[in-house]
């Protein structure tokens, strides 16, 4: 797995309001990143590497009024490119 794919996973992919994705210490969870990957071979130094640093507090979404989801244009939890505030109904802000 590339470092590239790691970080996208990591900022595109975890959810920062989901308690299942990361540990009590706020790091990334191992296991989740390995089957978003499907990789059983990351190991956390894989994970600091790739976004040294990562961890829930940085993942939380800042209140742009942009979607939180957006990944080369579109949203990734709907595939749609917004013209405005954010359309997500999964995004709290």
């Amino acid at each position: 797995m590339t470092e590239q794919e790691i970080k996208m996973a990591l900022k595109m992919w975890l959810d920062p309001l989901n308690d299942a994705h990361w540990t009590k210490g706020g790091l990334p969870r191992l296991d989740i990143i390995r089957e978003l990957l499907a990789d059983t071979s990351i190991t956390r130094a894989d994970v600091h590497a790739a976004e040294p640093g990562f961890t829930r507090e940085v993942a939380r979404p800042v209140s742009t009024g942009i979607c939180g989801h957006m990944f080369n244009g579109k949203c990734q939890l709907n595939d749609f490119v917004p013209t405005g505030p954010c359309h997500c109904s999964q995004d709290t802000r």
